[in-house]
């Protein structure tokens, strides 16, 4: 039985690494891939940026929404793997897709990923793999003082959400601090590694200066604050923690073949 248990991760991790869906592996009911509409850039006005933002559900819970979105996005809900640890063809960095899917009923959420992973694959043709490797970044401790986090009403898996704007406000709600740190991984431009062995899931508003978030520059054009605001380092401190600089071990996503156009729906 172990025998058996340890060929069907194999097939698994095989199957994976060439882009193909195994049988009966977890699939959307019916999911429609386009390109986006291009957008429209008035004078005088900065072109939308957008792309890294998804919204699952929009009014229907069995619903999966990405909008005018990159596919390093979709790769790194996909794969569990921020986007700049996604390496593959420039254009997963501008391409844009509007995808819509639908969850089969009763088929648990922590399924999608799997789902985004077959759909990639079906679609775009997509071959991937997962590499290791050493890289300066940071480790998520608590500081002297303890943690000074509020802790959420909701403690489900499917409240959590994230959001930020231009001039360095991030808010975390019901997330993780494992959630926390991947979040902060894309504005640091480095990888963030929860150390603090803290469980359950937070409430957390940061205000941090835009100069101190050098990846906020992917999502458009950083705007600072009128009120002068503080690094991202002393925001983290006033909750108790610390950002330390530490050498991780991190994913690495490796797209090695993918179509640009995406099979009919």
């Amino acid at each position: 039985m172990r025998r058996l248990a340890i060929m069907s991760i194999a097939v698994l991790a095989r199957c994976a690494a060439f882009g193909q869906a195994p049988d009966r592996q977890p699939a959307f009911e019916v999911a429609s891939v386009k390109p986006a509409a291009p957008v429209e850039v008035q004078p005088g006005r900065p072109r939308r940026t957008g792309g890294l933002s998804s919204t699952t559900g929009a009014g229907d819970p069995g619903l999966v929404v990405y909008s005018g979105v990159i596919l390093k996005a979709v790769l790194s809900k996909a794969y569990n793997v921020p986007p700049d640890q996604i390496v593959g063809p420039s254009w997963l960095d501008s391409e844009r897709y509007d995808i819509v899917a639908k969850v089969p009923k009763d088929a648990p959420e922590g399924q999608i990923p799997a789902m985004l992973q077959n759909l990639l694959a079906e679609r775009f043709h997509m071959s991937v793999h997962l590499v290791t490797k050493q890289t300066q970044g940071y480790a998520l401790v608590v500081g002297k003082s303890g943690p000074k986090l509020t802790k959420s009403a909701k403690q489900d898996e499917a409240s959590g959400s994230f959001g930020f704007t231009s001039s360095g406000h991030l808010t975390w709600r019901a997330e993780t601090l494992a959630s926390v740190a991947r979040s902060l991984s894309l504005f640091l431009g480095r990888p963030v590694v929860d150390m603090t062995e803290i469980q359950g899931r937070f409430d957390i508003t940061l205000d941090a200066s835009p100069d101190s978030l050098p990846g906020l520059h992917s999502f458009g054009t950083a705007q600072a604050d009128a009120d002068p605001q503080p690094s991202i380092f002393a925001a983290v401190r006033a909750l108790g923690l610390n950002l330390e600089p530490r050498e991780a071990a991190v994913k690495q996503l490796v797209v090695d073949s993918a179509q640009k156009i995406p099979t009919q729906n």
